[in-house]
């Protein structure tokens, strides 16, 4: 959250937003004993200070990994990839704060490589392939990881092939060929930028 975002929780959630008033903080999700914390950091001091906790225990049954976080542009609020341990249940979409987890969409596999784009839209890759989930805003969250009315990301249609791409992923619009302005998947790869169009059909620079 590096910039005062409009705090209107969303219809379809109970989870509180993330304050991004004041000073900008960029925030992280690290592992610690017993969870997850998110940290700010202290842009004079250098230092991080804790926003809130994720302990494996928020979460029946408990979960195992928490990655690929970002605050939604559109309620403000923080939105991540949880894994768990048992196979019914893989990973999915999850909104958090200091006191609860709510299940939004079931992912098709583990994901560390996330980002929202600026009018909302929330992608994350998978394997080789990205998917998107538009308006995930208004997606109602559940308490239990195994209601059958949890959406599937993919809602909004079919992944694309992106090939491989950095730990880390940014999603943005620009005109970087005769095609007009396209979303692009671009990361860090090694020692190389990688640049992937996020739409059928897919190029790579």
């Amino acid at each position: 959250a590096e910039a005062a975002l409009a705090e209107t929780p969303s219809p379809a959630s109970r989870v509180a937003p993330i304050s991004c008033l004041g000073e900008p903080r960029p925030m992280q999700v690290v592992g610690e004993s017993g969870g997850y914390a998110v940290r700010a950091l202290e842009l004079n001091s250098g230092e991080y200070a804790d926003v809130f906790g994720v302990p494996f225990s928020r979460t029946t049954p408990q979960f195992k990994s928490l990655n690929g976080c970002a605050v939604g542009p559109v309620d403000s609020i923080a939105y991540c990839c949880m894994k768990f341990q048992q196979d019914d249940l893989g990973a999915m979409v999850v909104r958090i704060d200091a006191e609860r987890v709510e299940f939004v969409a079931k992912m098709p596999g583990w994901s560390y490589k996330a980002a929202f784009g600026s009018d909302g839209t929330f992608w994350f890759v998978s394997g080789r392939k990205i998917y998107r989930i538009p308006q995930i805003e208004l997606l109602p969250g559940f308490e239990n990881p195994r209601s059958a009315s949890i959406a599937d990301a993919s809602i909004a249609g079919p992944p694309v092939d992106v090939g491989r791409t950095g730990n880390d992923i940014v999603v943005v619009n620009a005109e970087l060929d005769d095609s007009g302005m396209q979303e692009y998947v671009v990361s860090a790869r090694g020692r190389r930028v990688v640049v992937a169009h996020a739409a059928d059909p897919p190029r790579r620079w």
